[in-house]
């Protein structure tokens, strides 16, 4: 009796094992993935942080210089003044005017010419890289905090926790959060390609030398950055999988259906064209 006792109740036992093991291997599955992401999500805190720090100490020096003109510039109005006032007395008693083409001269060589353009694209290149990355890491750390949340076991039966992951394991696709764990990168690379672009126009007007090296550089570093985001989307055998080739990946994929789409309403718009004109 006793064994058939124990028979009974063993294929209730094997079920709630197997419930078991299944809940432990989905709960470690996704707090190894979670743990990955979470990792790759301070590196990218850390980053941008130190991106920030260096990015202010450019903007905050260089967008005081726009609130007031240069000391050169007010020196060359005020010689300019001068000047004009000399001619003006100069030409009422009749005397020949030697300072004016003195203060003239002063005058143009101190004045600079006008840099305005250059400053305020220089200062939005870099106010927006700026953006770019407070933006990166303040949805870095919401992100950290949703996987903190969704790699929560709960507590209860093997089967509840299941069902739990279940519902949350969907919301996590619904809501499309691997996609915006994706972008953060790409927040970073626009941030600092905006960032390199300010550089090279900040340098030009000093040396041309300098700057088309820098230039060199940066398109060097854009080049690869590109080149290793696009070719994935082409190969799906290249090993540059990356965040930023996901997204180049994505984009190329709908660019095709929105192609392929617009092809054949045109086509069927064609024949339709062609019925009308038969008729």
């Amino acid at each position: 009796m006793a064994e058939q006792a124990g028979a009974t109740a063993d294929p209730t036992d094997e079920i709630s094992k197997r419930w078991a093991d299944c809940a432990e291997k989905i709960w470690k599955h996704e707090k190894d993935i979670a743990d990955e992401q979470k990792e790759e999500i301070g590196n990218l805190l850390l980053f941008a942080g130190l991106f920030s720090a260096v990015l202010t100490t450019f903007v905050f020096p260089y967008y005081q210089s726009l609130q007031s003109p240069p000391p050169s510039d007010a020196t060359a109005q005020i010689l300019l003044l001068l000047s004009v006032q000399l001619d003006i007395i100069a030409a009422h008693t009749g005397v020949q005017d030697v300072v004016s083409p003195v203060l003239t001269t002063i005058s143009n060589s101190s004045s600079t010419p006008p840099t305005h353009t250059s400053a305020f694209v220089i200062n939005g290149l870099w106010f927006s890289a700026l953006v770019f990355s407070l933006g990166a890491a303040s949805i870095s750390i919401s992100v950290a905090q949703w996987l903190n949340h969704y790699s929560a076991r709960p507590t209860g039966s093997s089967q509840q926790s299941i069902r739990v992951w279940n519902i949350r394991h969907k919301a996590l696709l619904k809501y499309r959060i691997p996609q915006i764990i994706s972008v953060l990168p790409v927040l970073l690379q626009i941030a600092l390609t905006l960032f390199l672009v300010g550089l090279v126009i900040l340098i030009w007007p000093f040396s041309h030398v300098v700057a088309a090296v820098v230039l060199a550089l940066v398109v060097l570093l854009l080049l690869i950055s590109i080149g290793t985001a696009l070719i994935p989307a082409f190969l799906s055998a290249c090993p540059f999988k990356s965040a930023e080739a996901w997204c180049f990946y994505e984009a190329w994929r709908l660019f095709k259906l929105i192609f392929r789409s617009a092809a054949g309403i045109a086509n069927s718009v064609y024949i339709i064209f062609l019925s009308i004109h038969v008729i």
